[in-house]
């Protein structure tokens, strides 16, 4: 067996993450993680939104991010340490 085959088998895999929503500790921001279906299976890239409700119903979408799932996972994990909590779908 070749190294690199060995290694593929021991890599532990895991699904990957089509969606996931954050909010902010003060609870006024909201940023909204989703994959971009374009994007290949073995290479995804991932959208991130950002967020607020205005005056009870409008949507503020503030801005927008295109980036790589590595990038995207670590910056999920740098705003969880941050405080950021996991919420149900927000818009």
């Amino acid at each position: 067996m070749r190294l690199m085959e060995a290694l593929h088998l021991r890599r532990k895999t895991r699904p990957l993450m089509t969606e996931s929503w954050l909010q902010d500790p003060s609870g006024s921001w909201t940023m909204h993680f989703y994959r971009d279906p374009a994007s290949w299976t073995k290479y995804p890239w991932y959208y991130i939104d950002r967020g607020r409700y205005r005056s009870g119903k409008d949507l503020l979408l503030k801005s927008r991010k295109y980036m790589a799932r590595f990038d995207a996972v670590q910056l999920w994990k740098d705003l969880r340490k941050d405080g950021w909590k996991k919420v149900e779908a927000q818009w």
